[in-house]
């Protein structure tokens, strides 16, 4: 197994959590996490990238994770998508965020769900790990 570089560095986010929409249609349910030691990293980061698995799943459920951003850590902006809403089980990689813009002194991070369709309770289990590229 290849050494970790010192530009990347991988923090499992959560581990087979199951989320949950609320049953009404097109309502988006965001979780926040408690994850204090990614809080700073922002000005460091070239770009994100999110590695996840969607198993056990509802037809209808769709999910992806977001961030918050801070200059002062006490007044945060609204959920910024780290990758789209995503339907897609099993594993997946997906497309790096890097814009550096929506990368703040504070970070906060969370999950999103909602139905893609209907007004029934859909439900999925993710597990997420985020690797972080940092600037030269």
């Amino acid at each position: 197994m290849p050494a970790p570089s010192n530009k990347i560095k991988v923090v499992g986010l959560v581990q087979k959590l199951m989320l949950q929409t609320n049953g009404v249609d097109g309502s988006t349910i965001t979780t926040e996490l408690d994850t204090p030691n990614l809080t700073g990293l922002g000005p460091y980061v070239a770009g994100i990238t999110a590695h996840s698995l969607l198993e056990q799943y509802s037809t209808n459920f769709k999910w992806k994770v977001v961030f918050f951003w801070s200059f002062n850590g006490i007044t945060w902006s609204s959920p910024v998508d780290l990758f789209a809403f995503s339907t897609t089980g099993g594993q997946v990689i997906h497309t790096a965020y890097t814009d550096a813009t929506k990368l703040g002194l504070h970070m906060r991070y969370g999950l999103a769900c909602a139905p893609s369709s209907g007004t029934n309770r859909e439900w999925g289990t993710v597990s997420v790990a985020l690797a972080f590229e940092f600037r030269s």
